[in-house]
C-alpha cells in the first residue's frame, strides 16, 4: 500500500509497480509512523483501499489493523476484490478483513457492500451477521444504485477484470460524455498517467434492491462529481424504497441514515453521541422533508440534479435550507477529530 506521493488532488493511485508490489518492512513502518502522526492530528480511523493496492500482502493488512486496535479505532476498507471467480472473489476478500478484525480486536466497517460484493452481497451480508453474531464489531453501508464509479486507469482494472466483475469494456461508460468504452479507448484510458473516472455498471436491480432493506446496512453516498449518487442517495431511498416499494418504513429508513452511522462514529469520537439524535442535548442537526414528495432527480445522464422535497437543512444550529432554496455563505459546518486530538469534541 506504500508507493509515491500522489499528484494533487489524486485520490486513487494509478496501476503499476506502486500498487501491484509488495511493501518492503522499511515501508511498512514508514506507513505505521505516518498513520501514528495522522491520528495524533485527530484522525477518526484507518482507511484502506486494498482493492487499489492489490501488492498488499495480508500481513501487511493485519499490521494494520493491529496499529488501529491498538489505538482503539476502527478499519474503514475497500476490502481486496469482487466478483464469484475464486480466487479473489468477494467471499474471499470479506473473509480477509473479517479475519484481521478477529485476530486484532479492531473495529471493522465495510463500504458499500453492494458495490464490493456485487451479485453475491447478500452472501456477504451474511458474513457480517455471523461475523456480528460471535461478538465481532462490523458494519457495513450500501447505496441505491447499479453502478459505481472509479479511476478507469486504477488496479481494479488490472488484467482479469472482466472475468472478476462478469462484465466487458461497454458496461463502462465515462459519466461526462456517456460514452460506452471500447477495448481500444479502455486502453488508451487505462494506461494514461491522467485520471478519468468511469461508471461500472456490474449489478442489478434485483440484488440492490434486496441489500438496501436489510437491517444491518446504513445508508451512504459515497459521493464524488459525476455518480448520481452524489445528489440522490439520500432521497432516493426515501422516494423508491419508503414511499414506492414500502420495503423500508420511514423510521428505518431515517435510523439507517442518521442513528446508525452516529453510533458507529461514536467508536471515533465522543462527540457522534450529539449526532443523528433528534432530542434535547444533540447538535441541532435537522433536515425537514416532505414524506410524500422527496424524490431524486439526479440521474447518469445527469448527475448533479438536486433533489426537491426538503423544506429546511439545519446544521449546528444554523439554517442552510430554507423553505426549499440553498441559504447563500452559509458554512456552518465544523470537522469530527478523533482522541488524538484535544479538540475532539469538535461538532459537524
Amino acid at each position: 500500500m506504500f508507493g509515491a506521493p500522489l499528484p494533487a488532488g489524486t485520490i486513487l493511485p494509478k496501476s503499476g509497480a506502486a500498487t501491484d508490489q509488495a511493501a518492503t518492512p522499511e515501508q511498512i513502518e514508514a506507513m505505521g509512523g505516518r498513520l501514528r502522526s495522522e491520528l495524533d492530528a485527530g484522525g477518526l480511523a484507518i482507511g484502506m483501499g486494498i482493492q487499489y493496492t492489490p501488492g498488499a500482502t495480508r500481513l501487511e493488512v493485519i499490521d494494520m489493523f493491529r496499529l488501529a486496535a491498538e489505538r482503539r479505532l476502527p478499519v474503514y476498507t475497500h476490502v481486496r476484490s469482487g466478483g464469484h471467480v475464486e480466487p479473489g472473489s468477494s467471499i474471499e476478500s470479506m473473509s480477509e478483513v473479517i479475519g484481521a478484525a478477529a485476530i486484532t480486536g479492531a473495529s471493522l466497517h465495510i463500504v458499500h457492500i453492494n458495490s464490493s460484493c456485487l451479485r453475491d452481497s447478500l452472501e456477504c451480508l451474511s458474513m457480517v451477521e455471523g461475523a456480528r453474531a460471535r461478538g465481532l464489531d462490523v458494519t457495513t453501508e450500501a447505496h441505491p444504485y447499479i453502478a459505481g464509479m472509479t479511476a478507469v486507469n486504477s488496479a481494479l482494472f488490472n488484467p482479469g477484470w472482466r472475468e472478476k466483475l462478469a462484465i466487458d469494456y461497454g458496461d463502462l461508460v465515462l459519466p461526462d460524455t456517456g460514452e460506452h468504452l471500447t477495448k481500444e479507448r479502455f486502453d488508451e484510458l487505462h494506461n494514461s498517467s491522467a485520471t478519468r473516472w468511469v461508471l461500472i455498471f456490474a449489478n442489478t436491480q434485483e440484488v440492490v434492491d434486496q441489500v438496501i432493506p436489510h437491517q444491518l446496512v446504513m445508508i451512504a453516498s459515497d459521493g464524488a462529481e459525476g455518480h448520481p449518487r452524489n445528489a440522490g442517495t439520500y432521497s432516493r431511498v426515501l422516494a423508491q424504497y419508503v414511499r414506492d416499494k414500502g420495503t423500508v418504513t420511514l423510521m428505518h429508513a431515517v435510523r439507517k441514515m442518521s442513528l446508525m452511522p452516529a453510533e458507529m462514529l461514536e467508536r471515533s469520537t465522543p462527540a457522534a453521541r450529539q449526532k443523528g439524535r433528534l432530542q434535547e442535548g444533540a447538535d441541532a442537526d435537522i433536515v425537514v422533508f416532505e414524506a410524500n414528495t422527496i424524490r431524486d432527480r439526479s440521474t447518469f445522464e445527469k448527475p448533479m440534479e438536486p433533489s426537491v422535497g426538503v423544506q429546511y437543512l439545519v446544521v449546528g444550529g444554523t439554517v442552510v435550507i430554507d423553505e426549499g432554496k440553498i441559504v447563500p455563505d452559509a458554512f456552518p459546518g465544523r470537522a469530527l477529530l478523533g482522541p488524538g486530538n484535544v479538540s475532539s469534541g469538535a461538532g459537524l
